[in-house]
């Protein structure tokens, strides 16, 4: 009996020192927000397509091979760079620019089609 009483004690002194936080309507929006999953993939979505955009600007990257044999010459060197023609790189922007249309999101403004917006 004396146990169940000391056990009761200590229970609810370990509750009266553990203050209890108060959450306001808009804490409680902002965790709604931050841990909705169908929005964190909205988000995710949307970075991809513009990251898409941004992938499709890129230049293809220059390979150097570097190799040796028994026979003469023993080294070799080759350098490779690849030049898109037909106009390659802007066909693939504007696919991903596409893509991104398709996915509801607007095209960001482009400082070369208009400098003054941006000034």
């Amino acid at each position: 009996m004396l146990f169940i009483v000391m056990v009761t004690l200590f229970c609810e002194m370990g509750a009266g020192q553990q203050p209890t936080a108060k959450l306001t309507l808009n804490d409680v929006l902002t965790l709604a927000n931050q841990h909705n999953l169908d929005l964190v993939a909205a988000r995710a979505k949307r970075a991809a397509a513009l990251a898409g955009v941004r992938i499709a600007k890129e230049r293809p990257n220059p390979t150097l091979t570097v190799g040796g044999s028994r026979d003469l010459p023993h080294e070799n060197v080759l350098l490779d760079q690849s030049f898109e023609l037909g106009l390659k790189r802007s066909k693939r922007i504007e696919v991903a620019r596409g893509e991104q249309a398709l996915n509801g999101y607007p095209r960001p403004p482009d400082p070369k089609e208009n400098p003054r917006s941006f000034l």
